[in-house]
C-alpha cells in the first residue's frame, strides 16, 4: 500500500510517502520532498521510480511520466474530477466549471479535455443536458485530448465508451478500448471500460477480471466501483454485489443515487420491503419511486406502485425509458415493455447496452419482437453466441 500526505505552505510543498507491505505492516521505503509548488509534477515522477525500484517491478518499458501544466490548471483539474465523483448535478455543473477554468490556463492539458469529456458525456446520460449534444461535446473533448497526446489512455477509453454507448458501434468501441489498454494497461479509466464492455456481452469473468484491476488501480472512483458491483450481480454472487455496493455508499453517502444500488439489489433478490426502507434514504425523489414502481408491484400494492411508475414517466420519460420498460417487462406487460424499448432506441438510450445480459427483460426472450429488436441495435449475432455458450459466462 502506498500512503502519503501533502503540506502547501505558500508556494511551497512538502509530500511524505511511504510503502507499506499490506500483510505484514512492515515499511518497506519512505521519502519526504519538499520543494516548489510548480515541481509537483516532478516529485510525482519520482515517487514513481522508488516505488518501482523498491517493488523490483518489471515494467513493459519505463514509468510513465506525468503531464505537466501550470499548478493552478492541475489543481482545478482535480477539483473537477473530485466533484464529479459527488454526481450531484450541482457538482456536475461545478466540475465542468472547473475544468474549463483549467482548460483556459492551459489549453493543451490532455487529461483536462478527457475528463472534460467524461464528466460532459455522463451529465448527458443523466438527462442533465441534451443528449446528442452533450455526447458530441464529450466527444470533441476527448478527440481535442488525442490531439494532444495520441498515448493517453483515459482519452480512448472516453472515446470508446462514446462508440459504446451512444453509437453502438460494438466492432470500433471494442477496437478502441484495446488500443486503451495498450496505451495504459494500468490505467483505471481504460480498465473500468474494459470491464463495462465485457460485461454488456456477457463476458463476465474477464469483466471481473478488468474490474478488480480497476478497483486495485483507483479504489475510490464511484463508478468502478458500481460496475464490479454490477459484475458480481449478473454473477448471481449476490453477497458480494451487495458488499461493493455498500462501500459505495459508505464512501459517497450524499450521492444521487448511492442507496438505489443497494435498493435496486434487494429488489432482484425478492426483498422488496427491505429495497423501499434503503431506498428511502436516497436524496432523488426520482430514483425512490423508480425503486418504488418495482418494489410496490412486488408488495401487490399496485396503486401505489402505479402512482411512482407515473412519476418516473413524467418526469425522465426522455432519459429513462430503457429503466421503464424494465419495470414494464418485471411486471409481465411485454407490449408496454416493447414499446418503451422501442422508444429507448429512438432516443439512443445508453440502457441498450445492457439488452443481452439484463435479467430484468428475460420476460421477453421468447417473444418474437425479441430478436427484431436485437437486429435493429446490432446485437443479434452477439446475443445468440452468448445462447449458444450459456447465460453468465461467455468468455
Amino acid at each position: 500500500v502506498l500512503e502519503g500526505s501533502v503540506r502547501k505552505a505558500g508556494n511551497r510543498v512538502r509530500v511524505t510517502a511511504q510503502l507499506i507491505e499490506a500483510r505484514s505492516d512492515v515499511h518497506m521505503w519512505s521519502e519526504t520532498y519538499e520543494r516548489e509548488l510548480d515541481d509537483v509534477f516532478a516529485i510525482q515522477d519520482d515517487i514513481a521510480r522508488e516505488v518501482v525500484t523498491v517493488l523490483q517491478i518489471q515494467l513493459l518499458g519505463e514509468v510513465p511520466l506525468v503531464a505537466e501544466t501550470d499548478p493552478e490548471a492541475y489543481s482545478l483539474y482535480l477539483e473537477g474530477k473530485h466533484l464529479f465523483f459527488n454526481a450531484e448535478r450541482e457538482d456536475t455543473r461545478a466540475a465542468v466549471d472547473a475544468l474549463r477554468r483549467a482548460l483556459a490556463i492551459d489549453p493543451d492539458y490532455a487529461p483536462a479535455w478527457a475528463a472534460l469529456g467524461r464528466v460532459q458525456r455522463a451529465r448527458a446520460n443523466w438527462g442533465e443536458i441534451d443528449l446528442r449534444e452533450g455526447t458530441e461535446e464529450g466527444r470533441q473533448a476527448v478527440l481535442r485530448a488525442l490531439e494532444l497526446d495520441d498515448t493517453l489512455a483515459d482519452a480512448w477509453a472516453g472515446l470508446a465508451r462514446i462508440q459504446w454507448v451512444y453509437d453502438w458501434d460494438w466492432d470500433r468501441a471494442a477496437g478502441t478500448v484495446k488500443t486503451a489498454l495498450m496505451h495504459g494497461p494500468n490505467d483505471a479509466q481504460a480498465l473500468w471500460t474494459a470491464a463495462t464492455i465485457a460485461m454488456t456481452q456477457g463476458h463476465l469473468d474477464a469483466a471481473l477480471d478488468y474490474g478488480q484491476r480497476a478497483l486495485q488501480v483507483d479504489p475510490l472512483d464511484p463508478f468502478v466501483l458500481r460496475s464490479v458491483a454490477l459484475i458480481h450481480l449478473q454473477r448471481d454472487e449476490f453477497a458480494l454485489s451487495q458488499q461493493v455496493f455498500e462501500k459505495l455508499r459508505e464512501l459517497y453517502p450524499d450521492r444521487e443515487g448511492s442507496h438505489i444500488n443497494v435498493a435496486y439489489l434487494l429488489v432482484m433478490q425478492g426483498r422488496p420491503e427491505e429495497a423501499l426502507a434503503v431506498a428511502a434514504a436516497d436524496s432523488s425523489e426520482l430514483m425512490r419511486n423508480l425503486v418504488g414502481a418495482m418494489a410496490l408491484h412486488e408488495l401487490k400494492r399496485y396503486e401505489e406502485a402505479d402512482r411512482s411508475l407515473q412519476y418516473v414517466i413524467d418526469h425522465a420519460a426522455d432519459w429513462l425509458a430503457y429503466q421503464v420498460a424494465e419495470i414494464y417487462a418485471q411486471r409481465g406487460e411485454a407490449d408496454a415493455a416493447f414499446e418503451w424499448l422501442e422508444t429507448a432506441v429512438a432516443l439512443r438510450d445508453g440502457g441498450i447496452t445492457y439488452l443481452i445480459v439484463d435479467q430484468l427483460l428475460d420476460s421477453l426472450h421468447a417473444d418474437p419482437r425479441w430478436e427484431a429488436l436485437l437486429l435493429k441495435v446490432g446485437l443479434l449475432d452477439a446475443w445468440r453466441a452468448l445462447q449458444a455458450t450459456g447465460q453468465g459466462d461467455a468468455s
